[in-house]
C-alpha cells in the first residue's frame, strides 16, 4: 500500500512537472502596464502571458531541458456589451518591434468595444513580453541621433551599435532565425487555441498586416475576418523605401500647390525643403532636452538627417501633414525655439520600436531580396540624408545566416472577408501595396482615404465607422462613400511663435504634473482674492483705494490672460491639435502682451501700496498681500513657461 501510494505520488508529480513545461500555454497574470490597476479592478482589463518555445512550430510539445521559452504579454480589454459577440478582435501592432499593450488606453473609447472584446498581443521580443531583445538599443540609437554627426559617421555609429546587439544575442544563445513573421503567426494561432476562442477577427496595421497575411497563409482556421490597414505585403524588395517616401513628398507638394493659401505661402515647396535640409546641415538647430535620462547631454542637435526623418515621420499623421511646409520654413530660418515639441515627441518615442526585433524580422524577410537602389532625380538631397533607410541595407548583408526562402515572395490568397484600407499620403506603405494585397483577396473591400497618412483606420469617424460596420457583417456590402468626402489637408501657413504655450500644455495637460496644477490653482485663488479686495475698496481712504484697485486690476488682467490662453489652446487644438507645437494662430498674438501689462500694473500697485501700508486696516492688508502674492506668482508662472 505504502509503495503503491508512493508510486502514484511520483507519477502524479512527474505528470504535473510535464504539464508545467508544456507549451504553448496561457498564464493569467497582473497587468505589467503602468496605470492599469484601476482598469483591472473595474474589470475593464485583464492580462496574462502566452508561453511558447523559441523554436515553436505551433505544435503541442514539452519544452526540452534547457530550451528557451518566451512569455508573450497579452492584454484583454472587455467589451462594454452585456452579451458581447463571441468573436473578439485581436490587434497586431506594426513595426516590426512595436508594442500593442503599451497603447492599451488608446482603445478604451473605441466603438468596437461596444460589441466585442479586444485582445492586444506583444509579439516576441517586444513591449512587455519576456525576454525583450536588447531593450537599450533604441535608446542608444537615439542618443547618436542627438549628436551632430555627418551622414556617413552617423550610419557607422548606428550600425556598430546594432551589430553589437546582434553579437550579444548570439553569445547568449538566441536563435535569431526563429524571430520572424512565420513564428509570430504560430504564436497568434497558439494564443487563439490557448484562450479557447473558436473564431476571432484579425486587425493589423502596417507590419501587423504582414503578420495577419502570414496567419491567413499558415493558420486560416478560426479567422472570421481580417482588417488590413496600410498593408505591408510579402514580396516587397528590401530597399525600395525611398521610392515610397519620394511618392509621399510629391503628394505633399501637389497638395500644397492645390491649396490656395499654401501655394501662396510656399510657392516653391521643393526648393524650401532642399534649402531647409542644407541650412540645418550647415548649422544644426540645438534644442534643450529636459529628459536627461534619455539624452544625458541635455541638448539635441537637429541636423539634416534629423529633419529628413522628421519629414518622413510627419507624413504618417494626418494632423501633422498640414504643418510640414511650415516646419520646413521654421528649420530653414533657424527657429530652434519653435521645434521643442518636435524633439519632445522624438524623445518620447525613443524606445517605441524594439530595434533588435525590427532588424531581425526585416533582415530575415527582406534581406534576401535586396536590389540595387536607384538614385532619386527629384529628391537626391533627401535621399542622401535618409540614413535610416541605408542602415537597413547595410545591416541585412550579414545580420543572420538564415533567411527566408522563395515562399516569402508568394502572394497570400484567401477567401476570408477582408477590409483593406490605405492613406493617400502614406510614406512607408503606399496605397499601391494595399491595392496589391486586396487583389489577392477576392472577398475584400478596398478603401483609400484622402488627406491621410499611415494608419488610416485611426484617422477619424469615417474610417472607424467603416471598420465597425465591417465587423458587424464582414460579408455585407459596405458603404464607403464618406471616404471620398474626407477633406484634403488644411495647410497651416503662419503661426505666432509662442513656445511657452506648448510648454504650458505639456506640463498641465500632456504630463499632468500635479505640482504645476496645484501652483496654478493657488495663483488663481490668490488673484481672485485680489479682485475681491478691489471690489471692497469703496469707502477706503484714497491711498488704500488706489493700491487695491491697481492690485485688483492686475489680477483681472492676469485672469483674463489665463482664460484667453485656455480658450486659444482649445480653439487651436480643435482645428489641429499639433498647431500649438509650433505656436498659436496669428490672431492670438495680442493676448501675449497681457503678462507684460500685468507686470507694469503690479509694479505700480506695489509702489502705491508700500507708502500707505502703515495706515491700512488689518483686513485690507491681508487681502492686498494675498493679491500681490497672486500677481507675483502669476508672473513667476509665466516666466517659468516662457510666456513672459
Amino acid at each position: 500500500m505504502v509503495v503503491g501510494a508512493m508510486l502514484c505520488a511520483a507519477l502524479v508529480g512527474a505528470s504535473s512537472a510535464a504539464d508545467a513545461q508544456s507549451v504553448p500555454r496561457f498564464e493569467p497574470s497582473p497587468c505589467p502596464m503602468q496605470d492599469a490597476a484601476d482598469a483591472e479592478a473595474d474589470g475593464l482589463l485583464s492580462c496574462g502571458y502566452l508561453v511558447v518555445s523559441e523554436r515553436s512550430a505551433s505544435s503541442e510539445l514539452v519544452a526540452a531541458k534547457g530550451e528557451r521559452t518566451l512569455r508573450l504579454a497579452v492584454a484583454r480589454l472587455a467589451s462594454r456589451a452585456q452579451k458581447p459577440e463571441p468573436d473578439p478582435v485581436i490587434f497586431l501592432h506594426g513595426g516590426p518591434g512595436g508594442s500593442a499593450t503599451r497603447g492599451w488606453k488608446y482603445w478604451l473609447d473605441e466603438e468596437l468595444l461596444d460589441s466585442r472584446e479586444l485582445i492586444l498581443l506583444d509579439q516576441r521580443g517586444t513591449g512587455h513580453s519576456e525576454p525583450v531583445l536588447c531593450p537599450e538599443l533604441g535608446l542608444e540609437d537615439f542618443r547618436v541621433l542627438a549628436e551632430d554627426l555627418g551622414p556617413e559617421e552617423e550610419m557607422r555609429r548606428r550600425v556598430e551599435i546594432a551589430r553589437g546587439c546582434r553579437d550579444q544575442l548570439t553569445a547568449e544563445g538566441y536563435d535569431l532565425g526563429a524571430w520572424n513573421s512565420d513564428t509570430s503567426a504560430d504564436d497568434v494561432a497558439d494564443l487563439r487555441r490557448s484562450l479557447g476562442i473558436e473564431q476571432w477577427n484579425v486587425y493589423g496595421i502596417s507590419y501587423g498586416t504582414k503578420l495577419a497575411l502570414t496567419l491567413l497563409r499558415d493558420h486560416p482556421e478560426g479567422v472570421r475576418s481580417v482588417i488590413l490597414d496600410s498593408v505591408y505585403p510579402p514580396g516587397i524588395p528590401g530597399n525600395v523605401r525611398f521610392g515610397e517616401l519620394e511618392r509621399a513628398v510629391d503628394t505633399l507638394v501637389a497638395g500644397c500647390a492645390a491649396d490656395r493659401g499654401c501655394s501662396e505661402a510656399f510657392p516653391e515647396l521643393p526648393g524650401l525643403i532642399a534649402a531647409a535640409l542644407d541650412a540645418v546641415e550647415r548649422e544644426p538647430l540645438v534644442i534643450p532636452v529636459s529628459d536627461r535620462e534619455t539624452v544625458p547631454s541635455g541638448r539635441f542637435a537637429v541636423n539634416a538627417q534629423d529633419l529628413a526623418i522628421s519629414l518622413h515621420q510627419g507624413l504618417y499623421d494626418r494632423r501633422v501633414i498640414p504643418l510640414l511646409p511650415l516646419l520646413m520654413r521654421l528649420a530653414r530660418d533657424g527657429n530652434a525655439e519653435q521645434l521643442v515639441a518636435l524633439i519632445d515627441a522624438s524623445v518620447q518615442r525613443a524606445s517605441g520600436i524594439n530595434r533588435a526585433v525590427y532588424h531581425t524580422v526585416e533582415c530575415f524577410e527582406r534581406g534576401p531580396f535586396m536590389v540595387p537602389s536607384e538614385s532619386s532625380r527629384r529628391w537626391p538631397g533627401l535621399q542622401r540624408r535618409m540614413v535610416f533607410f541605408h542602415i537597413d541595407v547595410e545591416l541585412c548583408t550579414d545580420w543572420w545566416p538564415i533567411q527566408a526562402g522563395a515562399d516569402e515572395t508568394r502572394p497570400v490568397r484567401s477567401d476570408v472577408p477582408a477590409l483593406v484600407m490605405a492613406g493617400h499620403y502614406d510614406p512607408i506603405t503606399p496605397p499601391a501595396w494595399s491595392r496589391l494585397a486586396a487583389g489577392w483577396l477576392p472577398n475584400s473591400t478596398y478603401v483609400e482615404f484622402p488627406g491621410v497618412g499611415h494608419g488610416a483606420s485611426r484617422a477619424g469617424e469615417c474610417p472607424e465607422g467603416i471598420l465597425n460596420a465591417f465587423l458587424d457583417d464582414p460579408r455585407a456590402a459596405l458603404d464607403t462613400s464618406c471616404a471620398s468626402a474626407m477633406p484634403e489637408p488644411a495647410f497651416v501657413t503662419a503661426v505666432h511663435p509662442e513656445p511657452g504655450a506648448y510648454l504650458f500644455v505639456r506640463s498641465l495637460v500632456i504630463e499632468g504634473r500635479t505640482s504645476a496644477r496645484l501652483a496654478l490653482g493657488a495663483v488663481v485663488a490668490a488673484l481672485l482674492v485680489g479682485v475681491w479686495g478691489a471690489l471692497r475698496s469703496v469707502g477706503a481712504n484714497a491711498p488704500a483705494r488706489r493700491a487695491r484697485l491697481l492690485v485688483g486690476g492686475g489680477a483681472v488682467l492676469a485672469l483674463l490672460f489665463l482664460a484667453g490662453l485656455v480658450a486659444v489652446l482649445v480653439i487651436a487644438g480643435s482645428a489641429n491639435p499639433y498647431l500649438v507645437a509650433f505656436g498659436v494662430p496669428p490672431a492670438a498674438a495680442p493676448l501675449f502682451w497681457l503678462p507684460r501689462l500685468v507686470a507694469l500694473v503690479a509694479t505700480a500697485g506695489v509702489a502705491v501700496l508700500l507708502p500707505a501700508w502703515g495706515g491700512l486696516e488689518r483686513g485690507v492688508r491681508l487681502s492686498s498681500l494675498v493679491g500681490v502674492a497672486g500677481l507675483v506668482g502669476f508672473l513667476l508662472f509665466c516666466r517659468g513657461f516662457g510666456l513672459l
